[in-house]
């Protein structure tokens, strides 16, 4: 609930466009570049330790927003922030998938995650309206108290070495690429970077196609809250119950598939019809493709320190793919404007994907 806020708010105290983008994109980025660093600390260090950190360090970032009014402050605030933001949800998705990295399980953590989607921003427009900025902050600082508890509290029941703190020298195990599975980290990784990369699309051209048919600036919020109560209602019942015999592959499958399927329709114009069955195709992809990498990373089964490690990357792959493909289309709506080119690509991330696939369903290099 955030970064929305956090836009009008430094709006409201006269900070000029370009800074805010600036502060902005460094909340969100600062963590993504950090990951392969902060995965080999939770490796190191174990990754309730991690997240208990990252609590801290996120804190301290945000408070910046309650006692400085300077851009210089701003940045700095916004980089140790995300940096911190990062630590917890990687330290808590390592914890948990460390200890069951089943179908159920992840289909379950995306749920909430989504649930926090619709519920937070709800919060804090509320909170925004009736209490202002200040008082946003002092409730995400009380909720990093209440999250720590649990951290610190709850035990999870490890399905092997897990990922604990270790005082001894690291082995051939512990080093991601000695794990004697690069070949199927590398088409995970190029599964992750084919994603992000058409992700990218969804905050970029949905806003302006949505803009385009429907005459207002309210419709990109409609289809945000619409994608995420979709994959909250669908990606359980698809992922456990309807599609639960298949295998990771063939759900990656399917997910490319309808990312492809979502861009071509977009290809042919941004009326209504074509802009509401480019947000339900790529919606579904959306729910089909994210908890199944996760799944997948899961089941590579790395020893100790390998999934933290295995995170950290692929946080880091993510973040340089979002921001390649939200350059391209850029520079291509720059180029061109609006049209068929516009969904260039996102199409062709998703065929990317699709050919992975279906390399890895005939080279089983995909569980």
């Amino acid at each position: 609930m955030f970064l929305p806020l956090l836009t009008l708010e430094l709006v409201r105290r006269g900070l000029g466009v370009a800074s805010i983008g600036i502060v902005v994109g460094a909340m969100t980025g600062s963590g993504q570049i950090a990951s392969v660093f902060l995965g080999s600390l939770v490796a190191r260090f174990g990754s309730k330790s991690v997240a208990l950190c990252g609590l801290v360090v996120r804190a301290a970032g945000l408070s910046t927003f309650l006692f400085r009014d300077d851009f210089a402050s701003y940045l700095v605030g916004s980089i140790v922030a995300g940096i911190g933001s990062t630590s917890v949800s990687l330290g808590i998705k390592t914890e948990l998938l460390a200890a069951a990295g089943s179908r159920k399980l992840i289909s379950l953590r995306s749920a909430a995650v989504n649930a926090g989607a619709l519920i937070g921003p709800a919060i804090g427009a509320i909170l925004f309206q009736v209490t202002g900025f200040n008082m946003i902050i002092a409730a995400s600082l009380i909720s990093y108290l209440v999250m720590g508890a649990v951290i610190v509290f709850v035990r999870f029941e490890s399905r092997g070495a897990g990922v604990r703190p270790s005082a001894d020298p690291p082995v051939l195990e512990d080093r991601l690429f000695a794990s004697g599975k690069r070949r199927q980290i590398a088409v995970l990784l190029l599964l992750v970077a084919s994603y992000w990369f058409a992700y990218s699309q969804w905050n970029l051209l949905m806003p302006l196609a949505a803009k385009q048919a429907f005459h207002t600036d309210q419709a990109s919020s409609w289809f945000y809250i619409a994608n995420a109560a979709l994959i909250l209602g669908l990606q359980y019942l698809l992922l456990v119950h309807l599609l639960g015999r298949l295998s990771s592959r063939r759900i990656l499958l399917l997910g490319y598939g309808s990312l492809v399927a979502g861009f071509v329709v977009l290809m042919f114009g941004w009326a209504a019809p074509a802009v509401v069955a480019f947000v339900v195709l790529f919606t579904l992809g959306e729910a089909l493709i994210s908890p199944t990498l996760d799944e997948t990373a899961s089941g590579l089964s790395l020893g100790h320190g390998g999934l933290g490690r295995l995170f950290g990357l692929i946080g880091s792959v993510s973040g340089a793919a979002s921001f390649a493909g939200g350059a391209m289309t850029g520079g291509i709506l720059s180029a061109v404007g609006t049209g068929p080119a516009a969904s260039a690509a996102g199409l062709f991330a998703g065929l990317l994907g699709m050919v992975l696939a279906l390399w890895g369903l005939r080279k089983k290099e995909l569980s």
